[in-house]
């Protein structure tokens, strides 16, 4: 059950996009360890299995820590803990981790294809209250951009003359996807679930 009487997180979003895969995980590596170095609490959550798998084999190959949680209830605070998102969706809970060291961080490394979809996500965030951050680590190679190309993406990248190690953030980004994830909606109605997003397209919009 929802808890109606409490309090909403503050939630804000923003999408942080690089040219490439490799620097996408990279910076958001570095960001995830300035942040539990500070003290806040990190969630890093995923919406597909593949993702949280190659994630936590990453972060065990580094040897960075991090707490691999299977219920909100393990999430520890001032810690980076790796989440699925449905994990959250499903028990609809989250307590309010947000604090004197700053918000709760939730950090991305995909979006869902479905907007809906992340709407319930979010939802879920607003319910524990305090604040939230929701940062999305994105790259030009991700599925997601090919349902409406990179072009103009990429050449304003290249006419700002950023470098593969730097990123792009635009209120228009941010429309441009949610506008791409409300078209794949339209389309997969019935949509069948996958390990990861590059299946997931294959399935329902192949």
């Amino acid at each position: 059950m929802w808890p109606f009487n409490r309090k909403k997180s503050r939630l804000t979003k923003e999408d942080k996009v690089w040219m490439h895969n490799a620097a996408r995980y990279l910076n958001l590596i570095k960001d995830m360890e300035s942040l539990t170095g500070s003290g806040q609490t990190v969630l890093l959550c995923c919406f597909f299995g593949d993702t949280h798998a190659y994630l936590s084999d990453l972060l065990e190959k580094t040897q960075i820590s991090f707490n691999l949680c299977s219920s909100p209830g393990q999430i520890i605070s001032g810690k980076t803990n790796l989440i699925l998102a449905s994990v959250l969706m499903k028990e609809n809970q989250l307590q309010t981790f947000s604090g004197p060291t700053g918000p709760l961080e939730v950090l991305l490394p995909e979006h869902h294809p479905l907007f809906s979809v992340e709407e319930d996500f979010f939802e879920v965030l607003e319910v524990g209250g305090g604040e939230v951050v929701c940062r999305f680590y994105l790259s030009l190679d991700d599925p997601l951009f090919s349902v409406f190309g990179v072009g103009n993406i990429e050449q304003m990248m290249q006419r700002l003359g950023m470098t593969e190690e730097e990123h792009i953030t635009h209120n228009l980004i941010t429309q441009a996807i949610v506008k791409a994830q409300v078209k794949t909606e339209k389309k997969a109605k019935n949509a069948f679930s996958a390990d990861s997003a590059e299946e997931w397209y294959n399935r329902n919009m192949g």
